[in-house]
């Protein structure tokens, strides 16, 4: 019997997107696409820059937060590559250097002893405000 689902939450990745875009355009400064347009003609540089864009935008993490167990997942479209549980959270917070929500782009979720970014600006509030009642509160 399938446990009930406390918490889902799934969105595109923010942060492996920002990577591989900086890595794939050759430090953000679209040196990549460039060289390989002028190396190996128009048809390779169009085919470089669709290919980036489906691995760009086809990134995405989820949470699920069952009573045994939370289970983060990194996927590409819906292949998962990435997988990390434990039985719960055993800290929250928000990605700034203070900890608060000013300056965050997303929010911190230790599972284990694995730190995980998920989240963007837009959803942070509702992640951190969603997770805390289900985080493990020490006696």
């Amino acid at each position: 019997m399938k446990e009930p689902t406390l918490f889902a939450f799934s969105e595109r990745d923010s942060a492996a997107q920002f990577m591989f875009f900086v890595i794939a355009s050759g430090a953000g400064g679209l040196f990549i696409p460039l060289y390989v347009w002028e190396l190996c003609g128009a048809p390779a540089g169009v085919a470089y820059i669709v290919f980036a864009l489906a691995v760009l935008l086809g990134l995405r993490d989820s949470i699920e937060v069952t009573p045994s167990k939370t289970v983060f997942t990194r996927k590409w479209l819906f292949i998962p590559y990435r997988r990390y549980s434990a039985p719960f959270i055993n800290d929250l917070w928000y990605d700034s250097d203070c900890g608060d929500a000013e300056g965050a782009s997303g929010v911190v979720v230790k599972l284990g002893s694995r730190e995980i970014y998920i989240g963007s600006a837009k959803t942070m509030r509702h992640l951190f405000r969603s997770l805390t009642p289900l985080k493990a509160h020490s006696s």
